[in-house]
């Protein structure tokens, strides 16, 4: 008999993003987050997807110099 477990609370954590005051601001981050992913799945980046991805990351503040940011 096998018996396995895992953590599932890992499975379900929302996105901090959904914790900002108006739907409208966590909408935008999770945009971002959505637009960041697409790109960066693109095979080759033109000089128009490589301008897209520094825009979108400096919305976010430390997302550039950390690597990090608050929601992304």
């Amino acid at each position: 008999m096998r018996l396995a477990t895992f953590n599932v609370e890992n499975m379900f954590e929302r996105a901090k993003a959904m914790n900002l005051d108006t739907w409208t601001e966590g909408k935008e981050v999770l945009e971002d987050f959505k637009r960041l992913n697409e790109l960066i799945q693109e095979p080759k980046y033109t000089d128009e997807i490589k301008s897209e991805l520094l825009n979108t990351m400096k919305r976010h503040r430390n997302l550039l110099t950390n690597e990090e940011s608050e929601f992304i």
